[in-house]
């Protein structure tokens, strides 16, 4: 065998030969140079690009459950917010051209035009009014400062983010502004910093209509996003609508309507008409709190789609709790409709609270992910949601399960939290020792459905070594999350968790797995992104695995299971490239719900010639003294062989010169 580098021993006499031989390749090669006009090529300044650098944005809401700041590093500039800081939920229109409703109290614009026409519930329009009071209407203007509900029959058409009696006179109030994108495809309306009747100003809230276009191949003409963008809430109600110093009376309702009172034309926020529930500090209060963007807390975001009014159901409501019966906050709340077509996130608040409003119908699941740092489960429970019937779900959250001493799964990842993560499309077995002669059973629970049961087989070499195989957990319907393995011998059960994921791989160009590559997660509330790196340890993962960015096992594998919303993988492994040449290999975006099953992300070798079928059992020991290559140098020297080509190339100027070196180092070394 080869002795390693640093043991390979050089005579003096060698060494010298090699240096004298280098430094007159380097002479000759500036000669030759010189002799053919030609001068070295040296990099500008200015021609040298740094590699770009790329600030990574920690979602605000994540930092407070004490997920790590990211840090600056050079990536991909795909997919990835460039030097964006950490902002609040109000989008910005500096650079926008934006008209203004004048210092006035229950007034309104004149009927403004919409960049794009949107369908409101198959109604089509393409303007509107601009209300002082914390919404727009069509068709008409309105002057209503005492908030109705919007659950029933208004009479108009209306998307009322903050909907109150606003008073823009007042000395510190500032202006109602809005305006069209410069790319025409949001029109915004601003209710920020704005005080209440009468003339006061000394209590401000912020407030912020989008209306996003959604256009492309997946969407229908007039297809919108309806966005509630909040700052800070410190007042609720005017003077005038019972409110006193700001509070009380009727306060603030959050929604919208078509008007007609038709079921599934209209939506109302949880906590609208109720006392301090919506202002800073409040139970639902609309700065802390989101629907459907996780990334950025006081951001609500409801899709309108043409193909036909989304039945809302109304809301699901309950409490976080660990089994000591304290509040936990900042839970990620969500819940899935069971064929995909409608989810929906919150964040439990200061009391454990929280709230999904404007939700689907049907058979849906709703899943608990506790807080960053928590070793708490993950539970889920399933409901169905009905209109105009709300429901109550309380969850508590308990310690983990982990698998008791004499069991052993064969299959999957052991967590730190010592709850094995199983691939849910692989059969795997379960060991467990019991008095031998014992009967030994199992079931695989999952948020109370038994989905397999099955006999545990005693060794005939070791009595007491029991053995179980558990089939595919996805063919017996299983869903990605927490669920239970409960042991029964003789009858007496023992349970403990298990966490089934859905698993993907990382392959090379030959379908072989790649061992170690790294991969990450990024995530956005839109399809369009930004997409953000999602941070390590965060309640947007599962704590099946937490971790990101993570390294795939030695079947190329990897798994996340997370909330809902917009996903994109990211792959890189040291000695491969994407197929385009870059350091990294993306999926293409990823909408959650549904999910995403065997995904495969492959990476190309940098070996110029891969094997497919590398040989298992290489030569160890080549001939140490090759026969010269037929036509090649005989010199026996690769540092001569380099001369003769570089002297090649310039002709005969230095023959002489060089027949007499190679004769002095052919005879030395013989």
């Amino acid at each position: 065998m080869y002795p390693p580098p640093n043991s390979i021993r050089q005579s003096p006499s060698s060494t010298l030969r090699a240096s004298i031989a280098a430094a007159i390749t380097a002479l000759i090669a500036i000669v030759a140079l010189i002799l053919s006009g030609a001068s070295p090529a040296m990099a500008q300044e200015d021609e040298v690009s740094p590699p770009a650098t790329i600030d990574v944005v920690t979602p605000k809401e994540l930092e407070a459950f004490g997920g790590p700041a990211p840090e600056t590093d050079t990536m991909s500039t795909f997919a990835v917010v460039q030097a964006r800081p950490a902002a609040p939920a109000l989008v910005s229109t500096d650079g926008w051209v934006l008209d203004e409703v004048p210092r006035n109290d229950d007034g309104s614009s004149e009927l403004v035009p919409l960049p794009f026409p949107i369908n409101f519930f198959d109604n089509r329009y393409s303007a509107l009014y601009v209300n002082n009071n914390g919404n727009v209407t069509f068709n008409e203007s309105m002057s209503t400062y005492t908030p109705f509900a919007l659950t029933g029959e208004t009479n108009i058409p209306i998307i009322a983010p903050f909907f109150a009696d606003i008073d823009t006179r007042g000395e510190n109030s500032a202006l109602v502004t809005y305006g069209a994108s410069p790319d025409g495809k949001q029109f915004v309306v601003n209710w920020i910093d704005v005080g209440f009747y009468a003339t006061r100003s000394d209590k401000l809230i912020s407030a912020q209509l989008v209306l996003t276009e959604r256009s492309g191949p997946a969407y229908r003409e007039g297809d919108f996003d309806i966005t509630f963008n909040y700052g800070s809430i410190e007042w609720e109600t005017g003077d005038a609508s019972g409110g006193t110093d700001g509070f009380g009376g009727n306060p603030v309702r959050v929604g919208y309507s078509l008007g007609t009172g038709i079921e599934g034309t209209f939506f109302e926020l949880a906590g609208s008409g109720v006392s301090t529930a919506l202002t800073d500090g409040g139970e639902r209060a609309l700065f802390t709190n989101s629907i459907g963007s996780l990334s950025t807390p006081g951001r609500y975001i409801f899709p309108i789609r043409s193909e036909g009014p989304d039945v809302i159901a109304g809301n699901v409501t309950g409490t976080v709790s660990d089994d000591s019966g304290q509040p936990i906050v900042g839970a990620i709340v969500s819940i899935i409709a069971q064929d995909g077509s409608w989810s929906s996130n919150t964040i439990t608040g200061p009391n454990g609270s929280y709230a999904l409003s404007g939700l689907g119908t049907g058979p849906a699941t709703v899943r608990v992910s506790p807080p960053s740092g928590s070793a708490l489960d993950a539970p889920a429970r399933s409901v169905t949601t009905a209109i105009g019937t709300p429901l109550t779900v309380d969850f508590t959250l308990s310690g983990p399960r982990t698998i008791p001493e004499g069991t052993v799964i064969n299959q999957g990842v052991d967590q730190t939290s010592g709850i094995p993560s199983v691939y849910w499309n692989d059969p795997f077995e379960i060991t467990h020792t019991a008095t031998p002669g014992a009967t030994v059973t199992f079931e695989i629970v999952q948020d109370g459905t038994v989905l397999l049961t099955g006999d545990f087989a005693e060794s005939s070499t070791q009595p007491g070594l029991f053995t179980a195989t558990v089939s595919s957990l996805l063919a017996a319907s299983a869903q990605s999350g927490l669920a239970q393995v409960v042991i029964y011998v003789n009858g007496v059960p023992l349970t403990f968790d298990i966490y089934i994921d859905p698993a993907g791989t990382v392959v090379d160009q030959n379908g072989r797995p790649i061992a170690g590559a790294e991969v990450i997660i990024y995530r956005s509330d839109n399809p369009d992104g930004p997409f953000e790196q999602v941070p390590d340890g965060s309640a947007l993962l599962s704590p099946s695995n937490r971790t990101n960015p993570d390294r795939t096992d030695a079947q190329g594998r990897f798994s996340w299971d997370t909330v809902p919303g917009y996903y994109r993988v990211s792959a890189s492994a040291p000695g491969y490239l994407a197929q385009d040449g870059s350091e990294l290999a993306w999926t293409d975006v990823l909408p959650v719900p549904p999910e995403h099953l065997d995904l495969v992300l492959t990476l190309y070798s940098t070996d110029p010639d891969p094997d497919p079928d590398p040989d298992p059992d290489p030569d160890p020991d080549p001939d140490p003294d090759p026969d010269p290559t037929p036509g090649g140098s005989s010199t026996g020297s690769s540092v001569l062989d380099g001369i003769v080509s570089v002297i090649s190339g310039i002709g005969g100027v230095f023959k002489i010169f060089f027949d007499w070196i190679t004769s002095f180092f052919t005879g030395s070394s013989r």
